[in-house]
């Protein structure tokens, strides 16, 4: 298992978890028996760490149990590489996209003169209306 690096919003005890390039919310709820906080895991000193482990459950760290909440590939006009998401009232979601600050990779990415050529990305914000 490896960190999973992504974006999050706290919805009471629960959390809604996505990845960049994944675009699905999964939901974990958030429970005291799962926080690590002053334990052998919250060490810096602890070997391996959690992040390391191939099976941190295993090892016996508390592991949230996830359910997806919102497959964003499925929303027409949802960007496919998000940068945020947040939750307003009357359950609406937001979704802004990434649009690494409209730089490009490889050798495309600069010009003959060394100039940065934009990658015409826009930025988009999307509200989605939840049942």
């Amino acid at each position: 298992m490896s960190r999973v690096i992504g974006r999050l919003a706290l919805v009471g005890t629960s959390v809604l978890v996505t990845a960049a390039l994944l675009a699905r919310l999964q939901r974990v709820v958030l429970r005291p028996s799962a926080n690590i906080l002053g334990t052998a895991w919250d060490s810096t000193t602890t070997t391996p760490s959690y992040e390391a482990l191939a099976d941190p459950a295993a090892a016996g760290v508390p592991v949230l149990s996830k359910k997806l909440f919102l497959d964003l590939n499925t929303v027409a006009g949802a960007p496919k590489k998000i940068e945020g998401v947040a939750l307003l009232p009357q359950d609406t979601l937001v979704v802004i996209n990434d649009n690494d600050f409209g730089m490009t990779d490889g050798p495309g990415a600069f010009d003959a003169h060394g100039n940065l050529v934009d990658s015409d990305i826009e930025t988009t914000l999307v509200t989605i209306k939840l049942r």
